[in-house]
């Protein structure tokens, strides 16, 4: 098998997200907001499997696959992030399956925006 696997993410809202930050979840203290982005990340290989294989993910500000940073999973795992500044976020997942086969996925935009008068 030289084929990669099937990467799934799958969003609590709409894609692209756009997560409003209010005064509710807004730490001024910070300057962060304390909304969640929330996806469930998957990956099935139909070749070799996904036993012994592994899922793999960053959460940044770029739309380029990330050389660093990656942070190991399962598959059907809810990813949650908090605490993040204002701005657009990617999440940026890689699959590797049992025969060493790699694929990569990229969320559309994950936007943290602060309502006009939420402060």
């Amino acid at each position: 098998d030289r084929t990669g696997p099937t990467i799934t993410v799958t969003s609590t809202a709409a894609t692209p997200v756009n997560y409003l930050i209010t005064a509710a979840n807004f730490n001024a203290a910070s300057g962060k907001s304390v909304a969640n982005i929330t996806s469930i990340v998957s990956a099935t290989d139909d070749g070799s499997g996904m036993d012994g294989g592994k899922i793999e993910y960053v959460l940044d500000n770029s739309t380029e696959n990330p050389t660093t940073g990656w942070t190991e999973t399962t598959s059907g795992t809810t990813l949650t992030f908090s605490s993040k500044a204002f701005g657009t976020y990617y999440l940026h997942v890689k699959a590797t399956d049992k025969d060493g086969n790699i694929s990569y996925a990229t969320t559309k935009a994950l936007s943290t925006n602060l309502e006009p008068s939420g402060r």
